[in-house]
């Protein structure tokens, strides 16, 4: 489904955005191995990374088979950077047969500026709810989730910053990462010019709304994937100077889920 918004100050269907709209029901197929795929098109206008957002892509008389785990997202014709959709894009069935997707813009960021240390107490703007973006901004060290799964499950993009020394981000029995993947809804952007690179052994699972990249500020710099990576469709790495693409999961120097 190539879906254009073209303005969300408004919310017209058919002129502000794409809608499906069928008189009868509509049975929905697709698994979570083989999802339906959602192509974002079109650089809407009044656009803000801190609004709220809503369009009913599909409308019928009814619907069965919806799963949100079952729907993706595809941004490579979206007009809009990543830098400037840090928040939340889901899929959801209101009522009937509406298909619905939101956005909703992050929460602040949690900002880890210290060195080695656990994510309970080093991040400022504590972690405490799922779908909260993190960033890595100190000299370096290991970072550990030792927050129960049954608290954090999901981050939102996972950022190093250009400040950022060497970091290594790990995972406790019992914490997502550890055995349970650690939900990763946004994109992983490493923008240290830090030579060690960065090193993230945790288990992650890639989310339908995750553009599955891992973006790095200098070829030369590795972000390297030391556990299990699962993604409904692919991952690939893509440098600063050299916007290359490749379906397959695959990093230079990393090892592959």
């Amino acid at each position: 489904y190539a879906f254009t918004i073209t303005n969300v100050g408004a919310s017209v269907a058919g002129t502000d955005y794409d809608q499906i709209a069928l008189s009868g029901g509509l049975t929905l197929n697709n698994t979570a191995a083989n999802p339906f795929t959602v192509y974002l098109n079109g650089t809407p206008t009044s656009w803000s990374n801190s609004g709220s957002y809503s369009w009913n892509i599909i409308t019928a008389a009814s619907q069965s088979g919806f799963s949100t785990g079952n729907l993706t997202l595809d941004y490579a014709s979206f007009g809009v950077a990543s830098a400037n959709r840090t928040g939340v894009f889901a899929f959801t069935n209101p009522s009937g047969g509406n298909i619905t997707l939101t956005y909703t813009a992050a929460g602040a960021d949690s900002i880890w500026a210290g060195g080695t240390g656990n994510f309970s107490s080093n991040f400022t703007a504590a972690l405490t709810a799922n779908a909260t973006s993190i960033q890595f901004t100190g000299a370096g060290g290991t970072a550990t989730n030792n927050i129960s799964n049954g608290t954090i499950t999901s981050v939102n993009f996972i950022t190093f910053n250009s400040t950022a020394g060497a970091y290594t981000l790990a995972a406790n029995a019992g914490s997502a990462g550890n055995g349970t993947a650690l939900t990763v809804l946004g994109d992983i952007v490493n923008n240290s010019s830090n030579a060690t690179g960065q090193t993230i052994n945790m288990a992650l699972a890639l989310g339908a709304t995750s553009t599955g990249v891992v973006n790095t500020a200098i070829a030369s710099v590795e972000t390297t994937l030391g556990g299990v990576v699962s993604r409904q469709q692919y991952l690939h790495r893509c440098d600063h100077d050299q916007r290359r693409h490749a379906q397959g999961r695959w990093f230079r120097r990393s090892r592959r889920g």
